[in-house]
């Protein structure tokens, strides 16, 4: 992608500028590099243009840029051009050394920065030279997507990281008997990722940009009439647009027309048993998430009776990451419309691809309590596991996790307990050790033969459940884990195989020497033979690992 335009600056009162953006054209890259040509994008041209029609408004003092307003309904994407070109005229110069680092705010985040001045006495200039580490950042502008269900390893990141980037800048400052001016600036940033430690293995990302001074005026500018809003610092924002599969793009109109012509191209592939195209349906996927559930709606009603057009909708309809696939699952569930084998797939899908945050998750308990999965045990077993898993998902965000979240499965735990319903007892437990949540410890403790009631009422696979569903909550808080694991492992008065699903979960907490040292002691007096043998190959396994997140153990 290239943008090119001509900016006009000028000032309007103490440490505040206006910037009106003019001759914007934006020309797209698609095909092979040194081959081919940037191509005009006439259709993004006129909305960027229509963006950035008013001025935009901003603060400015001693070489940094502050707060940068526009008018109404500029979106995000608009807005962080801006800090792009803005971002050229943020520089730090200090009397005194060449060189000198510090930390300082910028596009990025709050990041390190290098500098290096030389002066060109000759003509008058000064050239800074300043390098920003992206690897060496507080409060970084970053967002990561899809990696809810990954667990951080520290041992990995001391190693290598999945990404690395530097920006570097120019600066010709030119000086006159008036003060200093930028002359000329521009930026090179090159980012690397990796989601492999490969040699060779990575993308490569590389933007830059240049901003020239091409002439003088002193016409008098007034600040035109307009409301503006405060859209924050320099510091990249993440909007709420869609975000479209980078390797698949759509336009997103004449949306029906567009889905309807799709879905008669996959029917007739398999109505001739032709091969599908993965391109037909990756488009139909991205058209789907900008229709709204009226639309939806109406598209089933119109193709539910045909079983070719029934299964590609009920397949892309399932695949949407948004709440707009729960409530059509919602509606079709209810009204009976759904066998138990699609409704199974559907809610497995959409529980699974689904963007988890509060909103999600109240439709997803509604699931909860329909009827027609209470009757059917496959699709009751279905949702309780897969609500955990998006409580699991939500709570990766603090912001996203509500106390009441966990309400339905303490629930379910606290009934199926009361009435000594083993499959439930099994069902609830499991549900929460998805969910992963240090308040569910409480909840059970409960069912862990450490508590009299749980030893001598329930059986051994409850127990065995309640051990397992420790270990997504490990990853939050291995202390307190351990605490209660060893606990359970260190009891001879237990059935062998709830003490060694315990050993697995303490090993698997990253235990420190002196804790492992526990182990081994206990183990050389261990008179079941089968839990010390079982000890004994997990230590000898974990010994001979060569995974970065064993190393310390």
């Amino acid at each position: 992608m290239r943008l090119s335009c001509s900016v006009e600056i000028a000032g309007v009162g103490e440490d505040v500028f206006l910037m009106k953006v003019n001759k914007v054209s934006i020309e797209e890259f698609q095909g092979i590099l040194h081959r081919d040509r940037f191509i005009s994008e006439p259709e993004l041209t006129k909305k960027m243009s229509e963006q950035l029609v008013h001025p935009i408004k901003f603060e400015y003092s001693n070489g940094h840029v502050g707060n940068i307003f526009t008018t109404p309904k500029v979106s995000n994407t608009a807005v962080n051009i801006v800090r792009g070109i803005l971002s050229l005229l943020d520089v730090t110069i200090k009397n005194g050394p060449n060189t000198y680092t510090l930390y300082e705010p910028n596009i990025h985040g709050t990041c390190q920065s290098t500098y290096y001045l030389e002066e060109d006495a000759k003509n008058e200039e000064f050239l800074v030279k300043r390098s920003i580490n992206l690897e060496n950042c507080h409060e970084k502008a970053s967002k990561v997507m899809g990696m809810a269900y990954a667990v951080t390893c520290e041992n990995c990141e001391k190693i290598a990281t999945n990404n690395a980037g530097m920006v570097t800048y120019s600066y010709v400052i030119k000086q006159s008997a008036e003060g200093s001016f930028i002359k000329e600036a521009s930026a090179k940033e090159v980012q690397a990722f990796s989601p492999y430690n490969v040699k060779q293995g990575c993308s490569l990302l590389e933007v830059s940009k240049t901003l020239s001074l091409s002439e003088v005026t002193k016409a008098a500018v007034s600040p035109p009439s307009l409301p503006y809003e405060n859209r924050g610092n320099l510091k990249y924002v993440f909007g709420d647009e869609i975000n479209q599969m980078p390797i698949i793009f759509v336009t997103s109109n004449n949306l029906e027309k567009k889905i309807k012509e799709m879905l008669q191209h996959l029917v007739k592939t398999t109505q001739n048993k032709e091969a599908f195209s993965n391109e037909y349906f990756l488009k139909l996927a991205q058209l789907f998430r900008y229709v709204t559930i009226a639309e939806i709606e109406a598209l089933w009603k119109e193709f539910r009776g045909d079983k070719d057009y029934r299964r590609w909708l009920l397949d892309v309809i399932t695949s949407i990451p948004t709440s707009n696939s729960l409530i059509f699952l919602r509606n079709r569930i209810r009204n009976h419309e759904l066998s138990v084998m699609e409704a199974a797939q559907g809610l497995l899908f959409t529980f699974h691809l689904i963007s988890a945050d509060v909103n999600t998750v109240k439709h997803a308990q509604e699931f909860l309590t329909v009827p027609f999965i209470q009757n059917s045990w496959i699709l009751r077993k279905t949702v309780i596991l897969a609500y955990g898993s998006l409580v699991y998902k939500s709570c990766q965000d603090p912001t996203q996790c509500p106390s009441d979240m966990l309400k339905p499965l303490y629930d379910l735990a606290s009934s199926a307990f009361r009435e000594k319903n083993e499959d439930d007892m099994l069902l609830a437990l499991k549900a929460l050790g998805n969910a992963g949540q240090l308040s569910s410890i409480k909840t059970i403790m409960t069912f862990l033969p450490v508590q009299p009631t749980a030893r001598t009422e329930l059986s051994t696979r409850v127990h065995t459940a309640a051990v397992l569903s420790l270990r997504n909550i490990a990853h939050k808080d291995p202390r307190k884990i351990q605490e209660i694991v060893l606990k359970v492992l260190l009891d001879g008065s237990l059935d062998a195989e709830v003490r060694m699903h315990a050993c697995l979960v303490l090993f698997e907490t990253r235990p420190s020497l002196s804790l492992v040292l526990t182990v081994v002691e206990a183990m050389l007096k261990e008179t079941n033979l089968q839990v010390a043998s079982f000890c004994y190959s997990q230590m000898k396994s974990l010994l001979w690992s060569t995974t970065p997140d064993n190393t310390e153990l």
